[in-house]
């Protein structure tokens, strides 16, 4: 796109040292025909920079039919399951699995490895608000204080902190606790207050 802006540029340039070339030398201005004949040419067939180049791929669309037999397994499932709140996101294409329902409304749940499990026990009895959007993952609302955390859990080796890609530009980057060995992780979402407090 920016090298299609610069030519559309070059030709708007070409036109007006076109003009100012027949004005200056005096000529008549029949002689614009011929001169701004290739600039004229080059606007009529520029490619429209508002159609993506390369093979054209339909969007996805949304897959109604996976939905509604999703709905109905929630409505027909325990009662924890089919609430609004569930059904509403559902419908509008977003995933919630039983297990990811069973994390919200059960808060002694744990799920994930040996080597996390404290750090989300210890989330977990502190009653902070946590999901589960994967099976690997769990995100909790609050910024994660890791000094306090290493003091006062006894961690695996294979418990790492690193900071991983900020929400958005203008927020910092989050603290993410990775076991090396299982693949899981805690994320925080810079939400809430500080814990450990």
């Amino acid at each position: 796109m920016f090298v299609r802006v610069l030519q559309v540029v070059a030709v708007i340039l070409y036109i007006f040292a076109a003009i100012g070339a027949v004005a200056y030398n005096g000529l008549a201005f029949f002689w614009l025909v011929p001169v701004l004949a290739p600039a004229i040419y080059f606007i009529f067939t520029l490619p429209d920079i508002s159609v993506p180049s390369g093979p054209y791929l339909p969007p996805h669309p949304v897959d109604r039919t996976y939905i509604n037999v999703r709905i109905e397994e929630l409505k027909s499932g325990p009662p924890h399951r089919n609430k609004t709140q569930y059904i509403d996101s559902v419908s509008r294409g977003i995933p919630y699995s039983n297990e990811r329902i069973d994390y919200l409304e059960f808060p002694d749940r744990l799920v994930l490895c040996e080597h996390l499990r404290p750090i989300e026990a210890a989330m977990r009895a502190a009653r902070l608000s946590m999901d589960n959007p994967r099976p690997d993952l769990v995100t909790v609302n609050c910024i994660l204080q890791v000094p306090r955390i290493q003091r006062h859990l006894h961690l695996d080796p294979c418990v790492v902190f690193t900071l991983g890609p900020p929400p958005d530009n203008h927020a910092p980057p989050i603290q993410v606790v990775n076991c090396t060995r299982c693949g899981h992780s805690i994320e925080e979402t810079l939400f809430g207050t500080a814990w450990p407090s």
